[in-house]
């Protein structure tokens, strides 16, 4: 009897850290399923998810940022184009600032692309110029 105490001891053990063990076993003579694994983490990516609105004329800035890793961050703008008189900053940290003074009005679409250490990130964008 402690032979099985001490099997059933072992798997519980050996469950509660994550490891499964497939195949017959020595006091209990059956097998145990796998442990589920854990949901994968939700995908990080760059925020905010969506730009105000801007007018024409009038000043315009908003930060756009992705998770902290050991940087430098490459940003770009991968596709579309910017509302005339608006530009992404230079930024190699986490956070880069889209600011200007729009010119023109109309709906730009466009993505904003970040790389660092082989982590890309991009996201889609459209802000109205009133």
């Amino acid at each position: 009897m402690n032979r099985q105490v001490s099997a059933l001891s072992l798997t519980l053990a050996l469950a509660l850290l994550g490891v499964s063990c497939n195949g017959s076993g020595g006091g209990g003579g059956g097998s145990s399923s796998p442990m589920p694994s854990p949901p994968p983490a939700p995908a990080a990516s760059i925020s905010p998810s969506a730009l105000a609105d801007a007018t024409v004329g009038t000043s315009y800035t908003q930060d756009v940022s992705v998770p902290p890793f050991a940087g430098p961050y490459i940003w770009s703008v991968s596709s579309g184009s910017l509302p005339p008189g608006l530009q992404l900053g230079g930024s190699t940290s986490t956070v880069n600032t889209l600011s200007g003074t729009p010119t023109m009005a109309g709906t730009f679409a466009f993505t904003i692309h970040e790389q660092c250490q082989g982590k890309m990130y991009s996201a889609n964008y459209m802000i109205t110029v009133h």
